[in-house]
């Protein structure tokens, strides 16, 4: 069979058309119709690139004697049998090795191999350690996903350094051991003309270390292992580079965002080149993920090149920002855009008495002309927040606080922020706090709330002109449940455990403000 047709039949039988293999060639597609028509023949170094994208020899290109190029497919199937045959080939000559050396070389043997065992294996740990803590500071999702794409990457990296190791300590064995062994056994075969069947004992003559050379190749069950690694590989590469594309996305919308705002802060003017330059790092990776994920030649000069120039981009841009940040002014909560005045009335009632979550501090201003009114006031930003009092059952008691609900208003929130920046100005946004809470009422319905709130809260009771500020300190009685099915009016203090398995202790703590109750059950074993 000639040169043409084999490549035509090789060419068909890996799915590729002739433009396809003229690319990975880097020839003209007319050049691979007239290697097929049998006009030309390939220079030697592409002869060599075609028995590589095709998995055979040179030979059985262009020898002309060999007729049915397929028989290497018989070859492929046999591949599996010689993999477990050097498997159980390399036990063999292990157990003939260990039974022929000596017991003093044996231990010398195992410990020098538990010794780069040891080594790799403290490797392994550091590695771990390290790639764990930076994914412990990395979180790209929220949650429990977060959680489970670490543990998978830790257990990927894990596997795969098992294996590579596994693979170093066997070959390692093979080079420092074994191939000594069967040039002694060759070299007395040589010697002895009788066919003995006793083989002598020996000793594992000390040669220099030889790590690596021509004729130490792998064997072929650590080839397998070395494929099994590098579909690992592939397949972490694949999800690294799903990452990297939903991460450069992110990066674009960023930057669209920020070059927005530029106009008004040098801060923004420098996070836009920051952005700029990670979003070259980006493509960077994605190009070097692909290019190994299809096996294509990596232009070396041009992405050290690219990685350079982002890496200077992204240094002069932190330059830029870090100037800016000294002519910023950063407010605190407190500081106010659109102070607005929250005013709610209320009726009291039995059990009732008012909280404030975001504060532990409440104001108390007494009005004897309100009668059983209460009226509860409180400042807050409405360019941000609005305002809601919310009735909560707590321990057979009613509690009232007020709660902040972040404003979804886009529009005013981009207003603000481009107002602040204009004057160089930033805020914590997110964390705008409700300020001033003030009670207004009869000091017979003041004393009844704060005879309740006692109830529940350790406090201070502060006098100032018409009225109270009370500072809450603790929490007047702690439930540790653990899960008991227990009952408890708080404004009655009755405790009482609903499921016999249950047994719980009461505790009481003396502290500078009064008494505090523990509660701590647990189940009957």
């Amino acid at each position: 069979m000639k040169f043409g047709d084999k490549l035509i039949k090789l060419r068909k039988a890996k799915g590729l058309s002739q433009e396809e293999l003229a690319e990975k060639l880097n020839v003209s597609r007319q050049s691979v119709s007239k290697w097929e028509s049998n006009n030309t023949y390939p220079e030697t170094d592409k002869i060599v690139q075609i028995s590589n994208i095709f998995d055979c020899s040179m030979d059985d290109l262009i020898n002309d004697k060999v007729v049915d190029i397929e028989k290497r497919e018989t070859t492929e199937k046999k591949k599996y049998q010689v993999v477990v045959d050097s498997f159980l080939d390399f036990i063999v000559k292990t157990v003939n090795l260990f039974t022929s050396m000596k017991f003093v070389d044996i231990i010398k043997c195992l410990f020098e191999l538990g010794i780069i065992a040891l080594i790799l294996l403290l490797g392994g740990v550091v590695f771990m350690e390290i790639l764990t803590e930076i994914m412990e500071n990395f979180h790209i999702f929220g949650g429990n996903l977060w959680y489970y794409v670490k543990n998978f990457s830790i257990g990927i990296f894990s596997l795969i350094w098992f294996i590579v190791s596994l693979i170093i300590i066997i070959h390692v064995f093979k080079i420092r051991y074994l191939n000594y062994y069967e040039e002694y056994l060759n070299k007395n075969e040589k010697d002895n003309k009788t066919n003995s069947l006793k083989e002598p004992k020996v000793s594992i003559k000390k040669e220099k270390v030889i790590i690596r050379d021509g004729k130490d190749t792998p064997l072929a069950f650590l080839t397998i292992l070395s494929k099994i690694v590098l579909g690992i590989c592939k397949i972490f590469s694949i999800l690294l580079l799903v990452g990297v594309i939903f991460v450069l996305f992110g990066l674009v919308v960023s930057l669209t965002l920020s070059l927005s705002l530029a106009i008004y802060s040098d801060l923004f003017k420098g996070l836009s080149l920051g952005l700029f330059g990670l979003i070259v790092f980006g493509i960077i990776l994605s190009y070097l993920l692909g290019s190994f994920l299809l096996k294509k030649k990596i232009a070396l000069k041009v992405t050290i090149i690219s990685f350079i120039l982002a890496f200077l981009i992204i240094s002069f841009a932190t330059g830029i920002s870090i100037l800016s940040i000294k002519d910023i002014e950063f407010k605190d909560t407190s500081s106010f855009i659109n102070k607005n005045k929250f005013t709610q009335t209320l009726v009291y009632k039995d059990k009732m008495y008012i909280n404030n979550k975001n504060n532990d501090t409440i104001k108390y201003i007494i009005d004897n002309t309100m009668g059983e009114n209460i009226t509860i006031s409180a400042y807050h930003d409405k360019a941000f927040t609005t305002l809601q009092l919310q009735e909560e059952n707590y321990f057979e008691m009613f509690s009232y606080s007020l709660h902040s609900i972040q404003n979804t208003r886009l529009k005013d929130i981009y207003q603000v922020f481009v107002s602040d920046l204009k004057k160089n100005i930033i805020r914590d946004y997110g964390n705008i706090k409700i300020e001033d809470l003030t009670i207004t009422a009869s000091s017979n319905v003041i004393n009844k709330l704060l005879d309740n709130y006692g109830k529940v809260y350790l406090y201070e009771k502060i006098p100032i002109d018409n009225g109270y500020l009370i500072k809450t300190r603790d929490k007047k009685v702690i439930l540790n449940n653990n899960y008991c099915l227990v009952d408890y009016d708080i404004y009655n203090d009755k405790f009482t455990v609903i499921e016999n398995d249950c047994i719980c202790e009461k505790n009481v703590k003396e502290t500078s403000m009064g008494s505090m109750t523990v509660y701590s059950c647990k189940w009957d074993e």
